[in-house]
């Protein structure tokens, strides 16, 4: 008797564990219908569109990263008078001028080496202010005026291709280069690079090799924002007036005024910055 009773028992239980499992498998089923309704049902294309979008590498957005484009231009003009130097390599003379009075007379002679050398500043230039923010102590602070520090170096890269196509012209047209106005084209340029800094320099941020570095603007970074907003105007304003006097006034007085006009943009926004410097001092104590 003992046997088929405990036959019986396994018989039963063998059901009961049946019964269980079937039970789970169809809530399971049901949950997967059921969550698979709701996701097609709001347009998100099925289980897949929770999962999120894929990140791009950091600094990326959705058309890449910002900048690239211009900072393709940059290197593609520091790199231009290099190519200039070697596409006109056999047809530069032994000697070049390298140096221009007023009225577009050659002072000194160089040779071919030496321009080749002032070709390379370029790229090196250009490569060093590329360099100087990764060892900034305030490296941070560039991203936040990024576009006008490459503004800043594409303006630097141009202004420098201009002054080196100055010796192959001054050597190979010497009649051209004598009638063309070359010195106050270069001095208009300056004053246009100022023009071009002076627009950005409100929106530079506390660093030590970009901008107004007076020490009182880079103790504190209150007098550096008020100095910058001071100076932006003044550089764009300034660099404009060098770049219409290099047109109306003569040689010997255009020199004059815009050595003037340089001297005040350099030292005008250092005295800003100590007198910022004297009324936070002067606050300080009151209090």
């Amino acid at each position: 008797m003992a046997q088929p009773f405990s036959g019986a028992l396994k018989h039963r239980a063998g059901q009961a564990e049946g019964k269980r499992r079937a039970t789970m498998e169809q809530s399971t089923n049901n949950t997967y219908t059921r969550d698979t309704r709701v996701c097609e049902e709001s347009g998100a294309g099925g289980l897949h569109a929770a999962a999120p979008a894929p990140q791009g590498r950091r600094g990326e957005g959705r058309r890449g990263t910002p900048g690239r484009g211009l900072e393709c231009v940059v290197w593609a003009l520091a790199f231009a008078p290099l190519v200039l130097c070697a596409v006109l390599w056999r047809s530069l003379p032994q000697q070049l001028p390298m140096q221009f009075s007023l009225d577009g007379e050659v002072n000194r002679l160089g040779g071919k080496a030496e321009f080749l050398a002032m070709c390379a500043a370029g790229p090196a230039l250009t490569a060093l202010l590329a360099f100087l923010p990764r060892i900034d102590p305030h490296r941070e602070n560039y991203r936040k005026f990024a576009k006008g520090y490459r503004v800043m170096r594409l303006a630097f890269a141009l202004f420098y291709l201009l002054a080196a196509c100055t010796v192959p012209v001054a050597a190979l047209f010497p009649q051209v280069f004598r009638q063309f106005p070359f010195s106050r084209l270069m001095l208009a340029a300056l004053g246009l690079l100022f023009c071009v800094l002076g627009n950005f320099m409100p929106k530079f941020r506390h660093n030590y090799f970009c901008g107004i570095k007076s020490p009182w603007a880079l103790a504190d970074e209150e007098n550096w924002r008020r100095t910058h907003r001071f100076a932006g105007p003044l550089w764009f304003w300034g660099g404009l007036g060098v770049a219409v006097l290099s047109f109306v006034l003569p040689e010997a007085a255009m020199f004059a005024a815009s050595f003037a006009v340089f001297l005040a943009l350099a030292l005008v926004p250092f005295v800003y910055s100590y007198i910022l410097y004297k009324k936070a001092h002067a606050n300080t104590r009151g209090s």
